[in-house]
Formats: C-alpha cells, structure tokens, sequence
C-alpha cells in the first residue's frame, strides 16, 4: 500500500514537469516574465490610432505645424527585446522661441518622418555590435518635431517681421504633450522592467532630464538610470524666460518650490539627482561642440542681447561652471570628451572615444549602468568624473 502511494505520487509530479515544460515551449522563446512581445524590428506606432482621445492639459499629441512641415503627426517608434530591460531615448534637432527662430530662421525639426525610423542610426542603434551594451534591450524611441526641447504644452502664435512684409503663424509646442502619450504607451506595455535607461542627444537631452522623474515615478522599483548627450543648458537669463512662456515648460511639479519657482537648466539636473539618490545620473560634452556653442551665439543674437566677448570661451567657461556645480551631488558624473564634436550616442564615436583619461565612453556607460561604483563620494574606475586633458583651459 505504501509503495503504491508513493508511485501515485511520483507520477503525479512527473505529469506536472511535462505540464509545465510543454506549456513554456508553446509560448516560444520570447515568451518572458514581465518581457513584452514586441517585433525585434522597428515599428511605428501612431496615438491618433491607440489612443485617440488622448489629451494632457486640453493639447493631442501632434508636431509643431511649422512653415515647412508636411504633417502635423506625431509619431514614435518601439523595439522589442530579449531581457526585462528597457532603453527610452528622445530624438533632438534644434529649437525655436519667438517669431524669428520659429517662423524665419527655422533651427529646428519641424514633423515626423518615416526618415526618423533609428534602423538609420549607429552607435548604440547597431545591434550587430557585440559590444554594444544594449544589444538585447527593448527600446522606445520618441522623435522630436516640436521646437521646445520636449518640454513644451502650448499653442503659440508668433510674428516674423521678414524683408517681404510681416508673417504670421501658429506653433504647436507639444512636446511633453508627445511624452506623456508616450509614457501612456510604456506603462501600458512595460509591466515590471528590471532597468530602464533615459537618455536623449542634443535637444533629446533635455527632453531627457525632464521626462525621468515621470518615468521613475511610474516605475519606482526599477533601476533608472538618466543620461543626457550634449545639451549642456547653457543659456542667458532672458532665454530662458522668454522660452518658458512661450512653450508652457512643464516641470515635474513635485521638484519646484512652488508656482513661481523656475529651475535653470543646471539647477534642474541637481534637483533630479537630489530627489532621486538611488539613481546613476551622468552627462556626456565634448569640451567645445560646436553646435551647442552655435545655438549659444544664435541666442544672443536673434534676442538682441550684448554677447560675450568671445562666445566659444564663454560657452566653455560656462559649462565647467555648471558641471562643478552639478558634480556635489554624489550619484551624478561627467564625461567631457575633447574636440568639437557634437553627440555620441547615434555616432561610430560611441565606440571609439576615450580622450577622458583614457577611459574609453563605452567602458564608463557601461559600469554606470551596470550600477558599478556606488552613487557616493568619487566613484569607482571606469564610472567617475572624467574629462579630457587641458579641457580647462
């Protein structure tokens, strides 16, 4: 009677493991705790369709309607991938804050286009890169058409005064418009992400910055990690008043001080880093890009302030000053590259550079997001505060 029973039970248990074994096969190998099925290939996907009552403060997601524009869509595209981790990367291209640089001048992306699709970029977009750290990561890649470094919430009208008469025309500054629709869209999709990585180029960067609270706050058991790639920030005073007002900046409201609290760029970055100890925060520049040191002169001038003597210089001076600054918060660090280079995420650079020390970019990402180091006093090797040699002067 004994030895019947324990064969009763023994068989039981074997019919359970080929229960089990034969249902994980039929799920096919994608089929991973909290890893959703996704295409390992670039998609498309349109709010207009998935959620087309979508609205954050009376706006839909839409690009900026500019002067040169073919469509007002806006657009994103995802990746799926074979571990629980996830890459969210704001796309940049340029800004624009009054009649000028928005209707005249034109520095910036205007709307989405099938051009945008990542399959087109390299450096952390190839995956056929053994050595590319995020090769198996899902990713959300969210473009930029809107002229507000994805921080704006507002129509605006503007007047450029051109040599043929005065023009006039409507922008939809709807870029944290845009994000949020995204963030919809992960928090539908993503369910318990072991690690997610911000990051964004050039304007991407400050759409990055901003949009990491929201994400870490949706995801508070998730290792977040924020990088920006070129966007230092530095800009006078009046920019930033005069862009604040007319693009609506949306700022995480659990980080001001109240209405009247307007963060500097710099200031903002050690806001973040301060309310988000646990988190690895860090920043790329070359030590004098050439494109933000461009948009720091356009300023200058399309606003009619006096510049500084030297521009470069100042620009240079500038974003050690910020970087000083930012670098007494114990979970933040830099990486100053030399030359003139603007970005390296999308770049063969991402690869190559190590002007830092010595210490090649890809080794110092990788430890910050393998969470090597610690998040107090200087850190570990690779992942510290690295810059280029004589980048001071």
């Amino acid at each position: 009677m004994q030895r019947h029973r324990w064969s009763t039970i023994f068989l039981f248990t074997l019919l359970c493991v080929f229960f089990l074994a034969g249902n994980a096969l039929a799920k096919g190998p994608k089929a991973k705790p909290f890893i959703p099925d996704l295409a390992d290939e670039w998609t498309i996907v349109r709010p207009a369709e998935r959620y087309p009552d979508f609205q954050f403060k009376g706006l839909a997601p839409a690009c900026s309607n500019g002067p040169d524009a073919e469509s007002d869509e806006f657009f994103f595209f995802v990746k799926g991938g074979d571990v629980n981790n996830l890459v969210v990367y704001f796309q940049g291209g340029g800004a624009c804050w009054d009649g000028l640089t928005c209707l005249g001048y034109k520095p910036y992306t205007q709307d989405c286009t099938v051009d945008d699709n990542p399959v087109n970029y390299g450096g952390m977009f190839d995956f056929q890169r053994p050595d590319n750290p995020f090769k198996e990561w899902s990713f959300v890649f969210i473009p930029y058409c809107t002229g507000d470094i994805h921080w704006g919430a507002q129509d605006t009208d503007y007047i450029f005064e051109s040599p043929f008469g005065p023009l006039a025309g409507t922008i939809q500054h709807r870029g944290f418009v845009n994000f949020q629709v995204v963030l919809q869209y992960i928090t539908d999709t993503f369910a318990k992400p072991d690690k997610i990585f911000v990051t964004g180029s050039s304007a991407g960067a400050y759409g990055a910055l901003g949009g990491f609270p929201w994400i870490k706050e949706a995801f508070p058991k998730a290792h977040v990690t924020l990088l920006g790639d070129a966007g230092m920030g530095i800009n006078p005073a009046e920019y930033m008043q005069l862009s604040r007002a007319n693009w609506n900046t949306q700022y995480p409201p659990w980080l001001l001080y109240g209405e009247e609290d307007h963060p500097t760029v710099a200031n903002f970055w050690t806001r973040v880093a301060d309310a988000y100890p646990r988190s690895k925060i860090g920043e790329f520049t070359n030590a004098w890009d050439e494109v933000q040191i461009m948009f720091y002169g356009l300023i200058y001038a399309t606003m009619g302030l006096e510049p500084p003597f030297s521009v470069p210089y100042d620009w240079h001076v500038r974003m050690w000053q910020g970087l000083d600054d930012k670098a007494e918060q114990g979970n933040y660090r830099y990486y100053v590259a030399d030359g003139v280079a603007h970005t390296i995420l999308a770049t063969d650079l991402f690869y190559t550079e190590s002007s830092a020390q010595g210490i090649p970019f890809l080794s110092w990402l990788d430890a910050m997001v393998k969470n090597q180091g610690g998040t107090n006093g200087r850190g570990a090797m690779p992942w510290r505060n690295v810059a280029c040699e004589d980048c001071r002067e």
